[in-house]
C-alpha cells in the first residue's frame, strides 16, 4: 500500500474539485451550469482516480531478473582494496557503519505501524464503512420495489412504469436499465402528474446514472470533504434542471411550488433515514442567510422565475466544457506526477565525464619541456572484477587515445611512466574536465626501511607499489581525487631490490602521494593500509614484514567437486579492537580441478571466509560463509570446506516515496553467505522496473540500498531453502547524503 499515492490523489482531487467549487460560485444563479460544472467535476474525479495509478508504478507479480542484467560490485581480492574517496563511493561499496554496534542498530527492522500505514489502513477501512452503507442503501430499494404495487388504468401507466407503496415516504426514480418511479400511497393525482414530469426529466436527463457516479466517488474518496459538497451541488443543480422540465412542459408554476411545500412538509413525520434520503433534494423551508440560501428556498426561487432558460447546453458549450475538464485533469495529474518524480535525489555524477572519450594531448617535464620515451596506459578499476589496462598510444611526447568500451560505473586512472620522472596519474573518468595537459613532475627519490618480522633488514627482496593516492588535494565533495591500482605484472616492473641495510628507494612515487607497497614472498604476509608509505610524514618510514599463514579447503556441490568457484578472505571487521587486525587481512583463490583451493600471504587474525557467487552465478549456486576463522603465523586452517547450494530467494521492488521504480542502484545483503562482520557485500542492481533478486541460503538476511542519496532502511528477511521470500523497499531523499 503506497502512501504516497493516497497522498498525491488527495491533493489532486482537491485541485479539481476547488477549480469546480470556484466555478459554481461564479454561475450561482444558473443550474444548467453548475449542473454541467459538476457533471465535468465528476468526470473528472473519475479520470484522476485513472491516470494517478498510471504514474504510480503499480506493483506487479516478480519474475526472475535475468542473470545478465545483474550487476555486481567488484571484488579484486589479489589486490589491496582501493581507497574510497566519495561518499557515493564509499556508500557503493560498503554498508553505511561497519562496526558491530552500529550494524546491530540498523538492522533494526522498522515498526511496521508506521504513520503512514495507519492513515492507509483508516482510509481502507471508511471506503470499506462507505460501500457497505452504499449496499445497505441499495438492498433497501429493492425491498421498497417487492413490497409495492404497481399503478394502473391511470395516465402514469405510461413510461416511466410507476409504482407506489406505503414504505414510501416521498416519491423518486430508481433502477438504470429500467427506470420506475416510486410514490407514496396518498398522493393526489396532481401532485403525482407534477411527479411524473419532475422524474421523467431525471430519467431524459441520465441524472440516475451522475448520481451513481458520485455516490460512488463518495465512497473511494471519503476523507476528500469537497466531495461530499460536489455530491450535494450535483443533486442541486440536478433538481433545479428537473423543475425547469416540468415548468417548459406547461404546468401551473404555483400549484407545482405549493406541492414541493407539501412534500418537503410530509418529510417531517418520517424517520430520520428516509428524510436524510430526500433531504439532497428538498432540503429546507427555511430560506437562510441571503448569499446560503437553502435548496429548496432556491428551486422554488427558480420555479416562480418567469424567464425561460434552456434545458440543455448548446454544441459550442458542451464541446468547451469537455475540453476544459480535459485540460485541467490532465495538468493535474502531469503537474503533481511531475513533483512526486523530484522526490528521487538528481544523480550526484550530473555535469561528471562518466565514460572513456579520445584524447591526443602532449606530455611535458615540469619546465613546459616535451618529454619522449615514455609509456603510457589507462588502469580501468570500478565496476569491474579485476582492474585491468587499455593501451595508450605514444608517438614522440604526444599521447593518443581512442574511445574503448568499458563496464559501467568504471573510473579509468591515465597513467604514463616517463624516464627519470616519477609516474603520473590523473582520473580521466568519471571527472568534471577533460583532460588537457600532462606535466610530470621533476626526479624524486622515496627511501623505506623494510625489516623482517625477527626485526633483521629484509636483504634481497623485492618490494614494490600496488596502489597509489594522490594526497596533493584535501578531500572535497566537488572532486574526486585521483587514485590508482597497479596490476601484478606493473607491481613487478616497479619493484626494487631491498639493500643490505634494509633500504628500498623508489624513484617512481610522485610527491604527495602515498604507496601502498608488497613483497612477492609466499612467506610474508601482504601489506595492509598502515603498511604504506604515508606521504603526509617526515623522516624515514619502516615497514615490518609479517609471517603469513594460510586457509585450505575443498568446494563441493552435492558431494562432488566444483572446480574454477572464487573463495576469497577478509578480516573480520566486528574485532579491528583487535591490534593483529589492522594488517587488512585479505586474499583470494581459485578452486582447481578436484575442487580444492589454498589462500597464502594472509596475516595474523579473525577472519572471515567466503565463497564469492558472482564465481557460479550462471549455476545459481550460494554458501554459507565460515566466520571468526582465526589465523596465525605460520599456521594453516585446513578443512575449510564450502558445499555449494541453491538456497532461497530474497526479491522485490525498489521505488521512490513517490511510487517511482529507482533502477540501476545498489542493493545489498548480509547474512549467512556474506556476514556483517565483513566489508565484502553480497550485490545486485535493479532492473528497469526497479526489481532486484539475490540467492542466498537459508536464516536471516539483512537487505538494504546502498546509495547514499538515499536515506539508508533496511530490513531484516527470513530466507529458507527453495522458496522465495519478498522484500520490497522505499527510499527517500538522504538529507546528508555526504555524512
Amino acid at each position: 500500500m503506497n502512501f504516497g499515492l493516497f497522498v498525491v490523489l488527495f491533493v489532486q482531487s482537491t485541485v479539481v474539485l476547488a477549480t469546480a467549487w470556484l466555478l459554481t460560485r461564479v454561475f450561482r444563479d444558473n443550474s444548467l451550469a453548475r449542473r454541467t460544472i459538476s457533471r465535468s467535476a465528476v468526470a473528472g474525479i473519475f479520470a484522476v482516480l485513472v491516470l494517478t495509478p498510471v504514474g504510480f508504478i503499480r506493483p506487479a507479480p516478480l519474475v526472475p531478473v535475468p542473470s545478465s542484467a545483474r550487476e555486481v560490485l567488484p571484488l579484486n581480492l589479489s589486490q589491496p582494496p582501493a581507497p574510497i574517496e566519495t561518499s557515493r563511493e564509499k556508500n557503493l561499496s560498503q554498508e553505511p557503519s561497519m562496526t558491530a554496534n552500529a550494524a546491530s542498530a540498523s538492522a533494526v527492522t522498522p515498526d511496521p505501524y508506521t504513520w503512514e500505514l495507519v492513515v492507509v489502513i483508516l482510509w481502507l477501512a471508511g471506503t470499506g464503512i462507505q460501500a457497505a452503507r452504499l449496499l445497505a442503501g441499495a438492498m433497501r430499494l429493492r425491498r421498497i420495489h417487492r413490497r409495492s404495487n404497481p399503478v394502473s388504468n391511470t395516465s402514469l401507466s405510461e413510461f416511466p412504469p410507476v409504482r407506489q407503496s406505503s414504505d414510501v415516504s416521498f416519491p423518486f426514480v430508481m433502477g438504470l436499465r429500467r427506470p420506475t418511479v416510486y410514490l407514496p400511497a396518498d398522493l393526489s393525482p396532481e401532485v403525482r402528474e407534477f411527479v411524473r414530469h419532475h422524474e421523467l426529466a431525471h430519467i431524459q436527463n441520465r441524472d440516475l446514472y451522475w448520481s451513481l457516479a458520485a455516490r460512488i466517488l463518495t465512497v473511494a474518496l471519503w476523507p476528500q470533504p469537497l466531495i461530499w459538497w460536489l455530491q450535494r451541488s450535483l443533486a442541486a443543480a440536478t433538481e433545479e434542471e428537473c423543475d425547469a422540465a416540468v415548468i417548459a412542459a406547461g404546468l401551473p408554476r404555483e400549484k407545482y411550488a405549493t406541492a414541493l411545500l407539501d412534500l418537503r412538509q410530509r418529510l417531517r413525520s418520517t424517520p430520520l433515514t428516509v428524510s436524510a434520503m430526500a433531504g439532497l433534494s428538498l432540503g429546507t423551508i427555511n430560506p437562510g442567510a441571503k448569499k446560503r440560501p437553502s435548496v429548496l428556498y432556491r428551486r422554488i426561487e427558480a420555479i416562480m422565475k418567469t424567464k425561460p432558460r434552456p434545458l440543455n447546453l448548446s454544441p459550442k458549450s458542451r464541446l468547451l466544457t469537455i475540453l476544459g475538464t480535459i485540460g485541467i485533469c490532465v495538468a493535474t495529474v502531469l503537474v503533481f506526477n511531475r513533483a512526486a518524480t523530484a522526490q528521487t535525489p538528481p544523480d550526484p555524477m550530473a555535469g561528471y565525464i562518466t565514460q572513456p572519450y579520445p584524447f591526443n594531448v602532449v606530455v611535458t617535464d615540469s619546465q613546459g619541456k616535451p618529454v619522449t620515451g615514455a609509456r603510457a596506459w589507462i588502469t580501468v578499476t570500478g565496476d569491474v572484477p579485476e582492474p585491468f589496462e587499455l593501451p595508450i598510444t605514444v608517438t614522440g611526447s604526444r599521447l593518443a587515445f581512442a574511445v574503448k568500451p568499458v563496464p559501467r560505473e568504471s573510473a579509468g586512472i591515465l597513467v604514463v611512466d616517463a624516464p627519470g620522472h616519477p609516474l603520473y596519474f590523473k582520473r580521466v573518468w568519471p571527472v568534471k574536465e577533460k583532460i588537457g595537459k600532462i606535466s610530470l613532475f621533476p626526479p624524486k627519490q622515496t627511501t623505506v626501511r623494510v625489516l623482517l618480522p625477527d626485526g633483521q633488514p629484509a636483504a634481497g627482496l623485492k618490494i614494490g607499489p600496488t596502489m597509489l593516492v594522490d594526497r596533493s588535494k584535501p578531500d572535497s565533495k566537488t572532486e574526486i581525487s585521483a587514485f590508482t591500482q597497479l596490476t601484478p605484472s606493473r607491481t613487478k616492473e616497479l619493484s626494487v631490490t631491498i639493500s643490505a641495510n634494509g633500504l628500498a628507494t623508489f624513484d617512481k612515487i610522485p610527491p604527495r602521494t602515498d604507496a601502498r607497497l608488497d613483497v612477492s614472498d609466499d612467506r610474508y604476509a601482504t601489506l595492509g593500509y598502515d603498511d604504506r608509505f604515508d606521504s603526509t610524514k617526515s623522516g624515514l618510514q619502516t615497514i615490518t614484514l609479517r609471517q603469513s599463514a594460510e586457509i585450505s579447503g575443498r568446494v563441493t556441490s552435492a558431494g562432488k567437486p566444483v572446480a574454477g568457484v572464487t573463495i576469497g578472505v577478509q578480516d573480520n571487521t566486528a574485532n579491528y579492537s583487535v591490534s593483529s587486525n589492522t594488517q587488512d587481512i585479505w586474499g583470494s583463490t581459485v578452486s582447481d580441478a578436484d575442487g580444492n583451493y589454498t589462500i597464502k600471504r594472509l596475516g595474523s587474525g579473525l577472519v572471515n571466509v567466503m565463497f564469492d557467487e558472482r564465481s557460479a552465478q550462471s549455476r545459481e549456486l550460494t554458501a554459507e560463509a565460515h566466520e571468526n576463522i582465526q589465523t596465525k603465523p605460520g599456521s594453516v586452517v585446513s578443512n575449510v570446506n564450502f558445499e555449494l547450494i541453491s538456497g532461497g530467494i530474497v526479491e522485490g521492488r525498489v521505488t521512490d516515496s513517490a511510487g517511482k521504480p529507482v533502477p540501476n542502484i545498489g542493493i545489498g545483503i548480509y547474512g549467512p553467505a556474506h556476514p556483517r562482520s565483513s566489508a565484502w557485500v553480497q550485490r545486485t542492481v535493479t532492473d528497469a522496473k526497479g526489481r532486484y533478486q539475490l540467492r542466498v541460503p537459508s536464516g536471516k538476511n539483512y537487505v538494504y540500498c546502498m546509495d547514499g542519496q538515499y536515506s539508508q532502511r533496511g530490513f531484516d528477511v527470513m530466507v529458507q531453502n527453495y522458496k522465495k521470500t519478498t522484500q520490497d523497499i522505499v527510499l527517500s531523499p538522504n538529507p546528508n547524503p555526504d555524512r
